[in-house]
């Protein structure tokens, strides 16, 4: 098939609308390669990892079209990912697209993290222990420390409130509550990306699948950016740095895993 992109007319357009429409895209079967006919190739291509996500219909996309089709996969669905994840790729059907499919990393997390274990998280939050555990019981194995119980104690942290650091004693926050050995993360990516959760997804629907070479994890987002001061794209927990091999500055890849997919 030869490649189409947006101002094609015709045929085989309409063609091509016909094959985007059974895959599950809403769009007019008119003919015309425009806004909505590429909207969907970018979908499609943010679905099913296809670079790059320029909603030109190649080759690429053309045989990733043939894929879909052959295995009956609809647009928002998990698929089987090359590493035996199944995932959603570059677009969550709720979420949406992720911004950043790798980048830099460093880590964060657990009693052992001076400068974070003040701060409740921006996913996940409660006020209390008993909070914690009656709102996210299907994270506390793998997320939080065991034993952990009511009050919080006293600790020291590090608190950054514009350009100016401080050192404050309060009662610890979630982030102190994290296991080291669990599989979360924080992603560096602004609130912009995300409207229509005010910047705060629910945590028990998203998985991320982040790995570096041939290793990876599949964890939990704890916290959402903005954090230019840091100049990374994902913190890992230590056990995830540990689990993929990796150290602060090393460069990961990441997509979507599916809402139910196990952590680990």
């Amino acid at each position: 098939m030869s490649t189409l992109r947006r101002g094609d007319k015709g045929s085989k357009v309409t063609s091509l609308q016909i094959r985007l429409a059974a895959l599950g895209f809403n769009i007019a079967i008119d003919g015309d390669y425009g806004p909505q006919t590429r909207g969907a190739v970018v979908k499609l291509q943010e679905f099913r990892c296809v670079a790059p996500t320029d909603g030109i219909f190649g080759p690429m996309t053309a045989a990733e079209t043939e894929r879909c089709e052959a295995r009956e996969w609809k647009a928002g669905q998990p698929w089987k990912h090359e590493t035996g994840v199944m995932v959603y790729g570059w677009r969550h059907p709720i979420v949406g697209r992720i911004p950043s499919f790798g980048g830099k990393i460093s880590s964060f997390g657990g009693p052992d993290d001076k400068g974070d274990r003040l701060y409740g998280q921006a996913l996940i939050s409660a006020s209390n222990v008993s909070d914690l555990y009656r709102r996210y019981p299907e994270l506390v194995g793998p997320v939080f420390r065991p034993g952990l119980s009511d009050p919080l104690p006293q600790i020291d942290g590090i608190v950054y409130r514009g350009p100016k650091i401080s050192r404050e004693t309060k009662q610890a926050g979630i982030s102190w509550c994290l296991d080291p050995n669990g599989l979360y993360c924080a992603a560096r990516w602004s609130y912009a990306h995300w409207p229509r959760y005010r910047g705060r997804p629910d945590s028990r629907a998203v998985r991320l699948l982040v790995g570096q070479g041939d290793r990876f994890g599949v964890g939990v987002p704890t916290d959402w950016g903005p954090a230019k001061r840091t100049k990374r794209d994902y913190d890992l927990s230590p056990g995830w740095m540990k689990k993929i091999g990796a150290r602060t500055d090393s460069t990961v890849w990441a997509l979507w895993a599916a809402n139910d997919y196990p952590i680990g």
